[in-house]
């Protein structure tokens, strides 16, 4: 992002959602405004959705062309919340209720099915790395042709918690 665009942000004390202004273009083929060929544009705004304690966490963005007021951004997700706690269907909360928010009003859910590259970046040099994307992870899975049918490989896990005493054996 250009440092011209200079960015606005709102936080919520709640921890549900960041808010960021950000200029996009209207001309086909860019999606964010070029300081150099000034030209109209529309402004997006960016909100989070956070769920989980100080171990394991889950967040989402959205966007929305249209600027929420904090309190009612936490208001529809309140309302949202609610009505999909009790059974919702994908892997957590915010996930199911950002595709609630893309569905019924107008949000984009950017999901990790919308990431072009994901990269590991660490101080270690070992530790940089481009990260395989769920597409190109499904895609080698369907080229998969071994016959192994260990059920422990189809096992896909978001957080594993383990209590251990230290003064225990293991054995």
């Amino acid at each position: 992002m250009s440092r011209l665009a200079e960015p606005t942000w709102t936080t919520s004390g709640a921890d549900l959602l960041i808010s960021s202004r950000l200029r996009v273009a209207s001309g086909p083929g860019r999606i964010l405004d070029d300081p150099i060929r000034p030209h109209d544009g529309v402004d997006v705004f960016f909100y989070e959705l956070h769920e989980g304690d100080n171990e394991v966490f889950s967040d989402v963005i959205v966007v929305s062309e249209s600027e929420w007021e904090p309190d009612e951004f936490f208001e529809l997700v309140q309302s949202i919340r609610r009505r999909i706690q009790d059974g919702f269907i994908h892997d957590t909360l915010v996930e199911s209720i950002a595709v609630e928010l893309e569905r019924d009003h107008g949000f984009i859910y950017i999901s990790d099915d919308a990431l072009a590259a994901s990269v590991n970046v660490s101080l270690e040099d070992d530790d940089n790395f481009l990260v395989k994307l769920e597409a190109e992870l499904a895609d080698e899975d369907e080229d998969d042709d071994d016959d192994d049918d260990d059920e422990d490989e189809d096992v896909d896990y978001k957080a594993v918690i383990v209590d251990l005493d230290p003064s225990a054996r293991l054995n």
